[in-house]
């Protein structure tokens, strides 16, 4: 089960998802990926690099979507995680394009805890 609150993932434990990031420019204006642009969907402990990223998955080239597979959070303990996506362009440059956060919010130290994995009950 995939659940998307505000700027929270809610995740069942193994299951497959589809996330859909929708793109704007900060005009507001619609951002039309190339088809050298790319998503990473990133899950760490801590949102710092002394903690290792326990999902790391790439999008398809030029598509706004990122498919989570059952063997990205099959191995995970249930909990609250740390998540971004950044786009990289075509041309190299990386934007954070998810969580949208704003004022002090945007300070990176803290836990987002914004990625929650969610208990399973069918285990195989």
């Amino acid at each position: 089960m995939l659940i998307i609150e505000e700027q929270d993932i809610y995740l069942t434990r193994g299951d497959d998802a589809t996330l859909q990031f929708d793109l704007t420019l900060e005009n507001g204006e619609a951002y039309e990926m190339a088809a050298d642009d790319l998503l990473f969907f990133t899950v760490r402990a801590l949102p710092n690099r002394e903690s290792a990223a326990l999902v790391s998955v790439p999008g398809t080239p030029g598509s706004g979507v990122i498919v989570l597979r059952h063997e990205d959070t099959v191995a995970l303990e249930v909990g609250r995680y740390s998540a971004d996506c950044q786009l990289v362009t075509a041309q190299g440059r990386v934007h954070t394009v998810w969580p949208k956060l704003e004022g002090s919010g945007r300070y990176r130290e803290r836990n987002f805890k914004n990625f929650v994995l969610m208990p399973e009950v069918t285990i195989p």
